[in-house]
């Protein structure tokens, strides 16, 4: 059958046929993913006259604190209310502070507190100054300042201060959450007349449960009694901040420690329980950890959080995580102002809670969040401190010795290399088919024992595939394809993978969702050399001249949507750099010139793919992801454009630094160079050899560029690219011109 050739331009065609695609399938699955996942917003409450948002500060609460014993009011607010794990992280150097925790809260950003001396409403110049130079600058006093401007009111009660004395620092986080940009509050009360003295409460004092709770009542009262808005208030114990202090000196025994902690955990439980008593209806209560002690690479890893009241019940979720069960501190700030009716400033960041229904006890929930929060720490800390730089050496060493083998004519030799990079191979898909072993690995132990048991098993499918098929392409083609399916598989069943050895951590707050940087490289170049090494294996077929045609379309667009699109891997660069890498392949694939005219089309058509992807995330999600976020904040400042290109310029030149991923790229691409043009030219050879492979490969090393240019991941993107996609011409180099079957 004679194939119709092109009405239009080749590149035209290929840019109308992607961006369509993109669009139309991001439209009909935006309605079909998000009626099957979204959550309702809570429902109206009739009376709405003063809604009253309280924040109780829970600093370094773990799941372990809570018992319905122990903590009677914050079990009942949990067993009636949402509960989830809440990633605490601030931009303090080191470990997150209390009034860091307090600050990243207030501005809905992550911010760091002064170094040294008082933290409360008249320190603002101070805590803002400590911020300065920031990537991304917070606010501080943006909530507080939202919420009077609105014509709120605001009100802090309650301290930290480790005692009682006339020479005591004052810490005053309640009042950081709750200060508006000049430093005013409505009602303060966070005197040392809240604290009594008790020899066994964590530095010598504890609050005084009465004075804290008629100290509520007025900031309700205060709120309250004005017509409006409603108002915010926000609640500090102390206790906890105290006891944390207090275990820290050496010589603190365990034992008083421990009595510290029951002290403290009381005290908060207190605070809960006249909070829940004295709350008008139609507010919400909100039980924060805004700060968690994190030793280096151990839990907690997140703390709780408990939302009582308006309609929110089961596990709490956020468009900022889209993951049941988790939200972030950043997202506290727009749910208070979402509460109150006040629309949430472009400096924020984050989303406001919602829920998704649980039937679970309470006590089982706790459990589930915390055994998942283990998990994600757990693989974080295998992969950071083990598996990133073990693998990355590993690879280099199979790569050293791959060149030697391109060169060296030793059969024996080319015949390991290959084996080796085989395993190298193998390694993306054996991390994502590691977490169906072990879902939950509690210990880093059992994540890597789960990830040795996939690795072994993925190479040694791929081994055995090279030596039992007689074409040398074919093994590369399925390790590709494996990379390719189980990342875009992820994606749409509801990401149970995603966070994992090749990618992001939701533990320190980078993404908390969708596909990842690190996963979009490996995805991107995997599924170009996938389409170049089958068309080169479908050569002598009848299909051949089709599927060069219209397979990289096709495959291009699926991954393209999943990883660009809002409803999926909401990765918003992807549609650029992976759109032009597709779009490179295509054309020298089928050896259609690059001239002005094709790339004009292409930059047309990566931007009406970018604006399509973002036109369905406002119009759908509200702009909860990426690609909204960007175009909604550079509507309301065109500067954020350039500030998010300086950032991402920034973060690049620190990653190369930091990662030794820069090292893969470096000595990967030395490898490359080496093989194209020195001697008998190994790569060269090998590449006209596989002809659709080749044009592939082109795509690859472009969109590697580009990559490198547009996503804050820097090196480390074309680092992956290059293992995904380039690691099969090294195998391709080392197979000799006159035989078939492959050495490896």
């Amino acid at each position: 059958m004679r194939i119709p050739s092109f009405t239009v331009a080749p590149a035209q065609a290929l840019a109308r046929a992607a961006v369509t695609l993109a669009f139309t399938t991001a439209v009909c699955l935006n309605g079909a993913v998000w009626t099957s996942t979204a959550v309702a917003a809570p429902p109206p409450v009739a009376s709405r006259s003063a809604p009253v948002v309280a924040i109780l500060l829970s600093p370094f609460l773990t799941y372990a604190d809570l018992s319905p014993t122990a903590t009677p009011a914050l079990w009942s607010l949990a067993e009636n209310g949402a509960v989830g794990s809440m990633n605490a992280m601030t931009a303090d150097p080191g470990w997150p502070t209390v009034a860091g925790g307090a600050l990243t809260l207030s501005a809905g950003r992550w911010a760091s507190a002064a170094a040294t001396g008082p933290a409360d409403a008249a320190t603002l110049a101070a805590q803002q100054a400590a911020n300065q130079g920031s990537r991304a600058l917070p606010t501080i006093g943006a909530l507080g300042e939202a919420v009077r401007s609105a014509g709120g009111r605001t009100a802090a009660v309650g301290t930290s201060d480790p005692g009682t004395g006339t020479a005591v620092v004052p810490l005053h986080p309640a009042e950081l959450v709750a200060t508006d940009s000049r430093g005013e509050i409505d009602f303060v009360a966070t005197g040392k007349d809240l604290l009594v003295a008790d020899a066994d409460a964590p530095l010598g004092v504890r609050s005084d449960n009465a004075a804290l709770a008629s100290a509520i009542a007025s900031a309700l009262a205060e709120i309250t009694s004005a017509p409006g808005r409603g108002g915010l208030v926000v609640v500090d114990p102390g206790d906890l901040a105290r006891a944390h202090a207090a275990a820290s000196p050496p010589g603190t025994t365990a034992a008083r420690s421990a009595v510290g902690r029951r002290i403290a955990i009381t005290a908060l439980d207190a605070a809960a329980a006249e909070l829940s008593r004295q709350m008008p209806q139609g507010s919400l209560l909100l039980v924060v950890t805004q700060t968690t002690e994190k030793p280096y690479y151990e839990p907690p890893y997140f703390g709780p959080v408990i939302a009582s009241g308006r309609g929110l019940k089961g596990l709490l979720t956020s468009a900022s995580t889209h993951r049941p069960g988790l939200v972030s501190g950043l997202d506290v700030a727009p749910t208070a102002l979402g509460v109150l009716g006040i629309p949430v400033p472009a400096t924020m960041i984050g989303s406001s809670f919602s829920s998704v229904p649980d039937g679970a006890p309470v006590a089982q929930r706790f459990a589930s969040l915390s055994r998942t929060a283990d998990a994600a720490g757990a693989v974080d800390k295998l992969r950071d401190l083990y598996f990133t730089h073990a693998f990355v050496w590993f690879a280099l060493l199979c790569v050293s010795i791959a060149l030697v083998g391109a060169f060296y004519p030793a059969r024996w030799l080319a015949g390991a290399s290959n084996g080796l990079l085989l395993s190298v191979l193998s390694a993306p898909p054996a991390a994502w088919i590691a977490l169906f072993i072990a879902r939950y690995p509690a210990t880093p132990r059992a994540a890597g024992l789960a990830f040795a048991i996939a690795w072994v098993a993925t190479s040694t499918v791929a081994i055995l595939l090279a030596r039992l098929v007689r074409r040398p392409a074919a093994a590369l083609a399925g390790m590709a394809a494996a990379t390719v399916v189980l990342i875009v598989a992820d994606q749409w069943f509801a990401g149970p993978l995603e966070s994992g050895l090749f990618s992001y951590s939701i533990r320190a707050g980078w993404r908390y969702y969708g596909i990842g940087n690190e996963g979009s490289a490996l995805a991107v170049a995997a599924a170009l050399a996938a389409v170049g090494l089958a068309c080169d294996l479908a050569a002598d077929r009848p299909w051949a001249v089709p599927l060069r045609r219209y397979a990289l379309p096709v495959v291009g667009a699926i991954v393209l949507v999943t990883a660009a699109g809002p409803f999926a891997g909401a990765n918003a660069g992807v549609a650029v750099w992976g759109f032009i890498g597709f779009a490179v392949a295509w054309l020298r694939m089928n050896k259609v010139r690059l001239s002005v005219r094709t790339v004009a089309w292409t930059m047309v058509a990566t931007l009406l793919l970018v604006g399509a992807l973002a036109a369905v995330d406002i119009l759908g999600g509200g702009g909860g992801t990426h690609i909204g976020r960007f175009f909604l904040e550079t509507v309301h400042d065109s500067s954020g454009a350039w500030e998010l290109v300086r950032r991402k310029a920034l973060n690049n030149l620190d990653y190369v630094t930091q990662t030794p991923y820069s090292w893969l790229a470096a000595v990967m691409a030395l490898a490359l160079l080496v093989e194209r043009f020195a001697g008998p030219k190994p790569l060269r050879a090998a590449l006209s050899r596989f002809p659709a492979y080749a044009g592939a490969f082109t795509g690859i090393i472009v969109g590697a560029v580009f990559a490198l240019l547009t996503e804050d991941s820097g090196v480390v993107m074309p680092a992956l690219m290059l293992l995904a996609g380039a690691l099969p011409a090294m195998y391709l180099a080392l197979l000799r011109p006159q035989g078939t079957r492959p050495l490896g």
